[in-house]
């Protein structure tokens, strides 16, 4: 992470509604691009939704206004170009695009119409970080910037320090319900109001900030049936991977995988190639049962104890059905990480003889 003058002044604030510099960059301005209805098959269905310009009080209004008028759907996109503006409005706007479901990413849109790429570079700097922060997926392509600092009065008001607690407040609450590491909040005020925090592309990653097109994966012990199991869920743009092992006897393990195939499900039914991808390393599978339930793609395997207990010492875990293993292209998911559930997976495994 580095700490660099802003040079922004109050422009780039993070400002109450009540306290707005009259001095105020260009009013939030909000656009859309709705997907080329010739193009679906590839582009897909979502909409492109720049916000350019500062998060001014009633940028929240407009930003609803625009959803109710257009109807965007679950798919589309949120890009942000933006100095900053009000804390308070754009926890708003976050909220909003985590409701709708949408992505988000930065960059300043490209005006030809004919450009190879629709939006490259960009900034979301102080309050934009937080409305980026709604993004159910959230990308930082190409030379974006991405910077946060601390919020402040640029207009002297009453009862400040109650205040600066309420919106202090207010942020760790909103940094905690979309799921980002709380020690964001550690970096948001380790700068001033003279200098701009940018975490290193890394940092975003390791303080979720980022995610790439992958949500966290959450680990939970279940009972079904008569039997105990352990399920890794989580949601992707490629959509949803669970990964569930269960032990239906001591050291006899099964391993039932559930995934999107994205539209392909006749496709996928033909895959014969099952690969268990532990760690990395790639091990042979043999389906037992292969079925399509709910449009999702169901496959159960038996593992062997050596397999249960590489899974037990493994990183990430995944499974890959493709027509032949040496081809290039694969349904399925390789790295799904076990982070905070490994313990709960060894007990759980322990617990079954491995």
């Amino acid at each position: 992470m580095r700490l660099v003058k802003s040079g922004l002044t109050g422009l780039a604030a993070l400002l109450l509604a009540a306290v707005i510099s009259p001095a105020a960059a260009q009013k939030l301005q909000i656009t859309g691009t709705p997907p080329e209805k010739f193009m679906h098959f590839v582009s897909g269905t979502g909409w492109e939704i720049y916000l350019d310009g500062e998060i001014d009080g009633e940028a929240d209004q407009r930003f609803a206004e625009f959803l109710r008028a257009n109807s965007p759907d679950q798919y589309s996109t949120v890009i942000f170009n933006s100095p900053g503006g009000n804390p308070i409005t754009a926890m708003k706007i976050g909220r909003m695009i985590r409701q709708n479901g949408f992505a988000v990413n930065v960059g300043r849109r490209d005006e030809n119409p004919n450009a190879a790429v629709k939006y490259s570079g960009g900034q979301c700097y102080s309050a934009c970080s937080l409305a980026y922060l709604g993004g159910r997926f959230r990308w930082m392509s190409g030379t974006a910037k991405y910077g946060v600092h601390r919020f402040w009065f640029s207009e002297p008001v009453r009862d400040s320090v109650d205040l600066a607690q309420i919106v202090s407040a207010a942020i760790s609450t909103y940094v905690h319900e979309m799921g980002i590491s709380p020690k964001f909040n550690e970096v948001f005020v380790s700068a001033g109001k003279s200098e701009m925090a940018e975490p290193s592309r890394e940092d975003l990653e390791r303080l979720r900030v980022t995610n790439n097109g992958f949500e966290r994966t959450t680990w939970t012990l279940e009972s079904q049936g008569g039997f105990n199991y352990i399920k890794g869920e989580r949601d992707t743009v490629y959509g949803i991977n669970k990964f569930i092992l269960a032990c239906p006897a001591q050291r006899s393990f099964l391993l039932h995988m559930i995934m999107d195939p994205q539209g392909r499900q006749e496709e996928v039914m033909r895959m014969r190639a099952h690969t268990l991808v532990i760690g990395g390393q790639n091990q042979t599978l043999k389906p037992v049962r292969r079925e399509i339930k709910n449009g999702w793609f169901n496959g159960s395997y038996e593992l062997t104890l050596a397999q249960a207990r590489a899974i037990g010492r493994a990183q990430t875990v995944g499974v890959m059905l493709q027509h032949a293993r040496e081809a290039p292209i694969f349904l399925g998911f390789n790295a799904m990480e076990i982070g905070d559930g490994a313990g709960r997976l060894r007990s759980f495994l322990q617990s079954c003889g491995a």
